[in-house]
C-alpha cells in the first residue's frame, strides 16, 4: 500500500486544480466532525452510503491506514481517491483489496483474482487469465495493429488477404496474433527467472 500512497500523492501534487479540489471535496465529506481526520465509523458509514461493499470493511480502513493511528488523514484519503479513479480491483476469490500485480480473467469482463488465489486455483471457472503487466503488454502491442488500414496496401500479408478475409476480421486476427506473441514472450521471460 505504500507505493500506491507515493503514486497518490505524485498525481495530487502534479495533479490540475479539478483534481485538487475533488480530493478536498472526498476528504471534507468523510470527516464528518470536521476534526481534520477520518475514523472508522465515519469511513464505515461513508462507504455503505455509497456502496461500496468491497471497500466497506475494518480491514480495508486498516490498509488505507499506514500510520496505523486508527484514523486515516489527508494522504490515506487520497490514496483512496486514487483507488476510486483507477479502478483498483478487489480479488473475487477471496475479496480483499489488491494493490499491486492480480489476474483477470480474458472472458469474464470484471473478474480479477490475486496472486494466491490464482496460484491456488480459486478463479471458479476454467477460463484464461492473464496477469495485469501481461495484459499492458498486450493492450501497448495492440496499436501496432490498429494501425492497420483498408488503405494498407503496402502490407504483403494484409494484400495476400485481402478479399479473403474482410478488413476488420483480419485485424482482429492480427490483434489475437500479437495477443498471443506477447503472452508468449512474457511467458517465456517468466520461465527464464
Amino acid at each position: 500500500m505504500d507505493e500506491l500512497h507515493q503514486l497518490a500523492k505524485a498525481y495530487y501534487q502534479a495533479g490540475s486544480p479539478e483534481l485538487k479540489n475533488e480530493a478536498r471535496e472526498l476528504f471534507n465529506s468523510l470527516d464528518n466532525d470536521g476534526d481534520g481526520r477520518v475514523d472508522k465509523n465515519e469511513f464505515l458509514s461513508f462507504m455503505t452510503q455509497q456502496g461500496y461493499r468491497y471497500m466497506n470493511t475494518q480491514r480495508f480502513f486498516n490498509e488505507l491506514d499506514t500510520d496505523g493511528n486508527h484514523t486515516l488523514d489527508f494522504w490515506e484519503v487520497m490514496t483512496l481517491l486514487y483507488i476510486f479513479k483507477s479502478g483498483r480491483p478487489f480479488c473475487d476469490g477471496c475479496g480483499r483489496f489488491i494493490p499491486a500485480t492480480y489476474f483477470t480473467c480474458l472472458q469474464c469482463p470484471n473478474y480479477d483474482l490475486c496472486i494466491s488465489c490464482y496460484g491456488n486455483g480459486k478463479s471458479g471457472h476454467n477460463h484464461p487469465f492473464m496477469d495485469s503487466y501481461a495484459l499492458l503488454a498486450v493492450v501497448k502491442k495492440r496499436s501496432d495493429v490498429n494501425q492497420v488500414t483498408d488503405d494498407d496496401d503496402q502490407s504483403e500479408s494484409y494484400t495476400a488477404m485481402r478479399g479473403i478475409v474482410p478488413a476488420e476480421k483480419y485485424r482482429k486476427r492480427m490483434f489475437a496474433l500479437k495477443a498471443l506473441q506477447a503472452t508468449l514472450e512474457v511467458a517465456t521471460n517468466c520461465n527464464t527467472m
